[in-house]
């Protein structure tokens, strides 16, 4: 268990005044893909701090709004099973050839992500974390402080935003 920070307790009270008026606006127009969307986010918002501060993913947040995404995604979206086995390879893969190279804690956040996402999002996600995870390394390195362990999940919900706010405008045209 770590100790609440006031950083994690104002993005988790962010998050939850976000989502309160997104849940009542689902039931009067908004999409119902549109409120998973913000859940996913703000969720992962969350997730992404408590993994900068603690380099740690949270389970129990993690659980909870994977199974709601999971039950609501049943219905309501088209499932990809073949790449969360995808990422679980390529995961192994990763870990016999640069070991402790990526957390067990990214690993279910993407593999939950990648039941959403197609190939290619994925991709898209993954580019966009890993490049801006090397421009804040870089920039620790110019200052001659590079860190000893970098935390990858807010540079995936990174990636996530960059994704959500590229389909959005791009279903907008």
């Amino acid at each position: 268990m770590y100790p609440l920070s006031a950083k994690i307790f104002e993005t988790q009270l962010l998050a939850g005044i976000v989502l309160r008026p997104s849940l009542l606006a689902f039931f009067t127009g908004i999409s119902v893909g549109q409120s998973l969307d913000l859940v996913l986010l703000f969720s992962s918002l969350v997730l992404a701090v408590i993994d900068w501060d603690y380099l740690i993913v949270e389970m129990r947040i993690f659980f909870i709004t994977g199974t709601l995404l999971l039950i609501s995604g049943f219905f309501l979206f088209p499932i990809y099973w073949t790449h969360p086995l995808a990422v679980c390879g390529l995961f192994y893969l990763s870990q016999k050839i640069l070991p402790n190279s990526l957390g067990s804690g990214d690993l279910w956040v993407v593999g939950l992500w990648s039941f959403f996402l197609s190939g290619y999002e994925l991709l898209q996600l993954l580019f966009v974390a890993s490049l801006s995870g090397l421009v804040v390394f870089g920039f620790h390195a110019l200052r001659k402080n590079p860190p000893e362990r970098l935390p990858f999940l807010p540079f995936l919900f990174i990636g996530l935003l960059v994704l959500l706010l590229k389909s959005h405008y791009a279903s907008q045209f």
